[in-house]
């Protein structure tokens, strides 16, 4: 099942994007499954990485969107997250919240993460907060990381971080689309043209 699930939504002409966290617990139809599911079961129905997974991931969020078509998605198991941050030399964050997960601790305060730290603190939740905590707290670290690869020139290479780990990234995109977006993500200013949102709803 699907850790985390998000909606990027990038409007080229206008300069701008949404980064739309969906809790993994929201109630859904699933593509082509009977009844109703927590939606990060979308993958898990469809097969995983090895069958349609993505494919069933992507038109169960379209549904819920009202139908917004999803033409690629890119996927990242738990290793990968930890090299991706790694190789790209960790990232600056003030830590808000202790985090302390499978005998590791992670201290308050400014400091420098490895990916170990930035994938613990993203999804740490017993004790901590609820998954929308834990949401607020990936969106917040998934734009220090953006920013710094922004302010470090780092976006460039973001084509050759996902040739290095192409074993444990899933997806859709060529090498030249996702060379596109890295070179108009790098004319985005953060604070002002990129914002997130959490997918609103009630607790049954």
């Amino acid at each position: 099942r699907s850790v985390v699930m998000m909606l990027l939504v990038v409007d080229f002409n206008e300069k701008k994007a949404d980064l739309i966290s969906i809790p993994r617990d929201s109630y859904a139809k699933i593509y082509e499954t009977k009844g109703k599911w927590k939606i990060n079961a979308a993958f898990a129905k469809g097969g995983a990485a090895a069958g349609e997974g993505f494919h069933y991931a992507m038109e169960t969020v379209s549904m819920l969107m009202g139908d917004i078509p999803i033409d690629h998605y890119v996927g990242v198991n738990m290793d990968g997250l930890k090299t991706l941050v790694d190789a790209v030399g960790g990232v600056d964050y003030d830590v808000d919240v202790r985090i302390s997960l499978n005998c590791r601790v992670l201290e308050t305060g400014p400091q420098h993460l490895d990916g170990q730290q930035a994938m613990d603190y993203m999804r740490a939740r017993k004790g901590i907060s609820t998954d929308i905590g834990r949401i607020d707290r990936q969106q917040r670290m998934m734009m220090a990381l953006f920013q710094q690869m922004q302010s470090s020139g780092q976006l460039k290479n973001i084509p050759k971080i996902f040739t290095a780990l192409n074993d444990m990234v899933y997806t859709n995109l060529s090498l030249e689309q996702i060379a596109s977006p890295a070179v108009f993500a790098a004319q985005l200013a953060p604070e002002e043209d990129i914002h997130t949102h959490t997918l609103k709803g009630e607790y049954m």
